[in-house]
């Protein structure tokens, strides 16, 4: 919901081509969220394209792929952050001549300070004093791209890396002539939460067969290779930190309060069938690869726009800091600390026709929480259902066989709202989407036959 909120939030402001969000659990690569925009109504029936930019559609990813070529250099030994270049442009053998974003530079300047202003001359020198085709293409193969990820989806591509040529090895390293796709990254990502392990995306937690309970499938946490030094996990996460954290740098769009967000942003070039490069400013993809939080992560997230109004990052960087705050007050993290409070699941139990006492007896013994509609000394209803999945971090909402009254709707999310309501028998007519903002008729009005309600719904932490 939250993904697929800051994307509509985005889109009331600003143009795509397409618009596309993946959010990863750090810890184990299970994918938490995956949407794209332009997406599809199925009571329309208008599906445009069949093609999936989660795994099916390989793009050039552009400058996040610089974290994956500094990793390279770090586990190959020739990695100095300190050392020093000339940036601006950088003239190939062949004369090329490539440069940063900002074509007069910032001087001479480190490669540590290269990354936090995501010069494409820093990694090119890199490459060039220290590394060769083969380091890079077999780190990126490590990493799984150039390579289906064999997450549960059909028809994955596998992207491109080849690269071969003293400018195409360049160009590789700052995400440019090569492919990749949003669950690629996201999986190259899991070393730096994992001190150094590669995770195994996936989707599906647990298939169960309905009729005899047999656990059919169940994915876990599956560590494939260990790519990365704690040394090299702690110098790329400092050196995230700094992109987005430090004044002045590409990332700073990102920050979010507490400064616990770290990544690396992206503008890649579109290539044009084999003909070059599109020119002008919206002709661009923009990204961000990103960690949150730093200190105890929990999710790993990116985010990729084509053509933008303007060219401009906004929508990406938008839509990323609504996501992690609300994903920050989701797990009731405290940003000074970056500490989640222990959330556990919880399956709820059948409370109708028990005693009102006892049913809330349970729900305090498991520490829910939990709401009462009516005056009644017996629950009638429920919500959520018996044998639902909650965690302790949500609501039981108990109707009893007595005096129901319209409950304060406000702040609820449509979902809950619309349950409740359905299970008190009255009829729910919603504008917006969201969290109730206003409800037509008002708390503690005696509930009739018949009786229709209104509810006006908008995301509930944007703009708090």
């Amino acid at each position: 919901f939250f993904v697929e909120q800051a994307i509509a939030i985005a889109d009331k402001e600003y143009d795509w081509e397409w618009f596309t969000i993946t959010i990863m659990d750090a810890k184990t690569g299970a994918i938490l969220a995956s949407s794209s925009s332009p997406s599809f109504d199925p009571n329309k029936r208008d599906i445009s394209n069949y093609m999936d930019l989660f795994s099916q559609t390989p793009y050039e990813p552009g400058s996040t792929m610089k974290t994956f070529t500094y990793m390279a250099a770090m586990e190959n030994g020739v990695y100095n952050g300190d050392e020093t270049y000339e940036s601006g442009t950088f003239t190939t053998k062949d004369g090329t001549v490539i440069g940063d974003w900002d074509r007069g530079g910032w001087g001479t300047i480190t490669f540590d300070y290269g990354y936090a202003m995501s010069s494409n001359v820093g990694v090119i020198n890199i490459i060039d004093r220290h590394m060769n085709s083969l380091m890079l293409r077999q780190y990126f193969r490590r990493l799984g791209f150039g390579r289906k990820t064999g997450i549960e989806l059909p028809n994955e591509n596998k992207g491109n890396l080849e690269f071969k040529y003293e400018t195409e090895i360049f160009n590789a390293g700052f995400g440019q002539g090569i492919t990749t796709t949003p669950v690629q990254n996201v999986k190259a990502l899991t070393p730096l939460t994992n001190d150094g392990m590669l995770l195994k995306p996936y989707i599906v937690s647990k298939i169960v067969d309905s009729t005899t309970g047999e656990v059919i499938l169940e994915n876990k946490k599956e560590e494939l290779d260990r790519v990365a030094s704690t040394a090299t996990v702690q110098k790329m996460i400092s050196l995230m930190d700094d992109c987005v954290n430090g004044y002045g740098n590409t990332g700073s769009g990102y920050r979010v309060e507490g400064g616990e967000l770290v990544g690396k942003t992206g503008t890649a070039q579109i290539a044009e069938n084999g003909r070059g490069y599109l020119s002008g400013i919206e002709n661009t993809i923009s990204s961000f690869a990103g960690i949150y939080p730093k200190s105890n992560p929990q999710i790993i997230i990116y985010a990729s726009a084509k053509k933008t109004s303007g060219g401009s990052q906004k929508p990406v960087s938008n839509a990323v800091k609504e996501i992690v705050t609300n994903v920050s007050k989701y797990y009731g993290n405290d940003d000074t600390k970056a500490q989640p409070l222990e959330i556990k699941d919880y399956e709820v139990p059948n409370f109708k026709n028990k005693k009102l006492d006892k049913v809330k007896q349970t729900l305090e013994t498991n520490k829910i929480s939990y709401e009462i509609i009516g005056e009644g000394d017996k629950v009638i209803e429920q919500s959520p259902n018996p044998k639902d999945i909650i965690t302790t971090n949500d609501k039981v909402y108990l109707i009893t066989n007595k005096e129901k009254k319209m409950p304060n709707l406000i702040g609820k999310s449509s979902k809950v709202a619309k349950d409740i309501l359905v299970k008190l028998g009255i009829k729910t007519k919603l504008e917006g989407v969201g969290y109730v903002t206003e409800q037509s008729i008002s708390e503690s009005t005696p509930i009739e036959e018949n009786m229709e309600i209104e509810l006006k719904l908008s995301p509930k932490f944007n703009g708090e």
